[in-house]
């Protein structure tokens, strides 16, 4: 691992100490300007390219997806510090999705939380300005400065594919609410908190990672609706706020809210008072460059108002974004005001965030964070709370030492494995491909599982919507074939609480929103199951009472916000 020892550190803080305080003369060239308002992609395959890069655009920020562990994250981060001290004297500030905590991009070590809709299920602001403390306490500690959260859409229509469980409620109200309560708890403990995706992701059926959205609220809508979380969040004095790749006719039918003069300058920043970071999504995400020159787009974001720029992708889509602005920047293109605008707020988020003062990172304190029990005990508490039992046909709590069958396309084993640890006699069947198996498949699966089927007193089946309801018609028939062995068949939804909505025959239902339409945090952080199939387990048997009430409306159905059994 890369060390410094304290005199060389010493000699470079008071450096920057000195460079700092001319950051925003004359002096500074606008190309170096121009790369601190960039942030790229973590090359995290090749580690030289992202270096390359950092060399030869004076790159400001990074972000990092998936990374492996905690201790291959540190040492990777102090070697880019240290190349940006060398070249630019300025420090990164690195950025992550850490939506469902530091857990949501590491594979071991961290606290896994649950995902917003999830917190909201809790009802509890104080809790969710917790847990915003506790990501907040280990995000930093492995030098992560900027928290790309919460996640203030109003998730209006149940069929959006990319928001779901990562929205708070379909109601502003509730939305806000938690929105300033992690607000106030990354804040407060010293990282920048993100407000997304503005002004307002909640009403799209199409995800702006493969297509571009576009919204036809009408201007009341999106006044008392979809802005009120960013109102609150800019009240609460929000450090960041995100744009989204999406088209809003009612405000600008003709640009994206990414590059929009009139939603980032005229609304955001002169409307609505925010004078923060304004960052862009992704611009590799194909709502802008399946639609758009990415390159263009990156200038056009520029000159409307956005300050930092996402140059996500591989080393090709980094570099032709790049080159593109540090073109346009040559040919007069760029707007300097904005320019000057956007790496004057630069500097002074990096003199805020105090990445100044710990530009290196000790991995023993990572550990240290990343281990801590009270973290471990909150997060169970918040899976615990969040559970959501909106269906029992008076076959809860289950008797003990009774028979189960665990079957679904995810969490089987992990939940067969838990209930075994408590005293069942379990059998369960992973079905990770189960919406691409035929009805002949399905129903041949079920034959070869029979006699235990037969033995068993209960069925749980758990269930994950992969984008948007209707859940998956396989999905829905292998539980409907589990009827004929007249066992109560218990649901235990995994991503989406609409999965109810084709499962209205199930004897139980819990909602437990853990898994959005990536799978994650599963798919990177296994510990998710650790928590959340113990949770179920004890809900299950009774050893937890059902706290969560569903934070969203169930259309066509009985299911409404604040609903649970028993009210």
């Amino acid at each position: 691992m890369y060390r410094l020892n304290r005199f060389t550190l010493f000699i470079i803080l008071l450096f920057l100490i000195t460079f700092f305080q001319n950051l925003s003369s004359e002096e500074i060239s606008d190309e170096f300007k121009l790369g601190q308002t960039i942030q790229v992609e973590l090359i995290k395959e090749d580690i030289d390219k992202t270096i390359d890069i950092i060399k030869k655009y004076h790159i400001g920020s990074i972000i990092f997806y998936r990374q492996t562990n905690l201790k291959n994250t540190v040492e990777i981060f102090n070697k880019l510090q240290q190349v940006s001290l060398e070249y630019t004297h300025i420090p990164l500030i690195f950025a992550a999705d850490f939506e469902t905590g530091a857990a949501y991009n590491m594979k071991e070590c961290a606290t896994v939380f649950p995902h917003e809709m999830g917190v909201a299920a809790t009802g509890s602001p104080a809790l969710a300005e917790n847990i915003a403390k506790a990501v907040a306490s280990e995000a930093k500690s492995m030098g992560v400065y900027w928290n790309y959260s919460p996640v203030a859409d109003v998730n209006t229509n149940h069929n959006n594919p990319v928001i779901g469980i990562r929205s708070f409620s379909d109601d502003p109200y509730v939305v806000s609410q938690f929105v300033e309560a992690f607000i106030k708890g990354y804040q407060s403990t010293g990282i920048i908190a993100t407000a997304k995706h503005f002004p307002g992701h909640g009403n799209t059926d199409v995800d702006s990672h493969f297509n571009l959205p576009v919204i036809n609220d009408d201007l009341n809508t999106l006044t008392n609706i979809h802005l009120k979380p960013f109102e609150r969040a800019i009240q609460n004095n929000v450090k960041s706020i995100m744009t989204a790749h999406i088209i809003v006719n009612a405000l600008d039918s003709t640009n994206p809210a990414t590059f929009s003069k009139t939603i980032l300058t005229d609304l955001l920043r002169d409307k609505m008072g925010f004078n923060g970071i304004i960052v862009t999504d992704g611009l590799n995400m194909d709502a802008i460059d399946e639609f758009y020159n990415v390159d263009e787009a990156a200038l056009n974001a520029l000159n409307a108002g956005a300050n930092v720029l996402m140059a996500t992708g591989d080393y090709n889509e980094q570099t032709q974004i790049l080159d593109g602005l540090f073109n346009a920047l040559k040919n007069n293109r760029i707007n300097k005001d904005m320019l000057n605008d956007s790496y004057n707020r630069m500097i002074k988020l990096k003199e805020d965030s105090g990445i100044l003062d710990n530009p290196i990172i000790d991995y023993n304190k990572a550990v240290q964070a990343c281990s801590s029990i009270e973290h471990k005990k909150l997060s169970k508490e918040a899976f615990e709370k969040s559970l959501t039992l909106l269906v029992n046909n008076n076959i809860l709590p289950l008797k003990k030492n009774s028979t189960l069958y665990i079957a679904g396309p995810y969490g089987s084993k992990e939940l067969s494995e838990s209930f075994y640890r408590a005293g069942f006699k379990t059998y369960y069947t992973e079905l990770p491909n189960i919406n691409n198996m035929s009805e002949k498949e399905i129903d041949k699966t079920i034959k070869s599982v029979e006699k235990y089927l037969i033995d068993c007193d209960y069925f749980i089946f758990t269930t994950f919507s992969s984008e948007k309801p209707p859940l998956h018609k396989n999905q829905v028939l292998y539980a409907h074939l589990l009827e004929k062995y007249n066992k109560p068949i218990i649901i235990v939804s995994l991503g989406l609480p609409y999965d109810i909505i084709s499962l209205n025959f199930s004897d139980a239902f819990i909602a437990s929103y853990a898994l959005n339409r990536f799978k994650e945090p599963m798919t990177v952080n296994k510990n998710l199951y650790s928590v959340l199939v113990d949770a179920v387990r004890d809900l299950l048997t009774g050893q937890i009472k059902p706290e969560g009430a569903l934070p969203v409306n169930i259309p066509g159905t009985i299911y409404k916000r604040g609903y649970r059994v028993g009210n």
